[in-house]
């Protein structure tokens, strides 16, 4: 459930930000879009970043924070062993 979760929420940004892209006048998308059509990289880096850790957050954040809560039960088992 939880990673059906993730990957909705994943899916659900890219399409509302490719429709900003294309159809609105405000909005991360509109802004990476304005960025570039003014030849300013630093606008189009800074919005890019701004969205991606606003994602982080709502990742690691929101949605770890419920993973562990609800999979507290579980032994802890670490994936990168050597």
């Amino acid at each position: 459930m939880l990673a059906a979760i993730r990957y909705g929420l994943g899916l659900a940004w890219k399409v509302v930000v490719v429709v900003e892209m294309f159809g609105l006048s405000n909005g991360v998308g509109y802004q990476v879009v304005r960025g570039f059509n003014v030849f300013s990289m630093k606008a189009v880096l800074a919005w890019a970043i701004s969205f991606l850790v606003v994602m982080i957050i709502i990742e690691f954040g929101i949605i770890g924070w419920l993973e562990r809560a609800v999979t507290r039960w579980r032994p802890r088992v670490e994936a990168w062993r050597r």
